[in-house]
């Protein structure tokens, strides 16, 4: 079901996202600020906000609803911009 697919896309993508930050300073002692960097934040925070409109849409609220599709469309765009080049970090 979908509720469940999102469930376990925000907990599996939350914690990569963490391990990847941890990963990279413990590697290197530093993290990387740019454009993977940011599109990541990006990403987990469109996640959390995708999220928290859930209970809205739940209760019929449309504007919660185009809300969240808008949130998941720009995170599939930063996912894509940023995806290939992530496999060489």
């Amino acid at each position: 079901k979908h509720e469940v697919m999102g469930s376990l896309l925000l907990a599996a993508g939350v914690g990569i996202a963490i391990e990847g930050c941890v990963n990279t300073f413990m590697r290197t002692g530093k993290l990387f600020p740019g454009p993977h960097l940011y599109a990541g934040a990006g990403i987990v925070a469109l996640w959390a906000f995708a999220a928290a409109l859930v209970p809205q849409m739940q209760k019929g609220n449309d504007t919660a609803r185009s809300l969240h599709i808008a949130a998941n469309t720009a995170n599939v765009a930063l996912f894509l911009w940023q995806g290939a080049p992530g496999w060489g970090v």
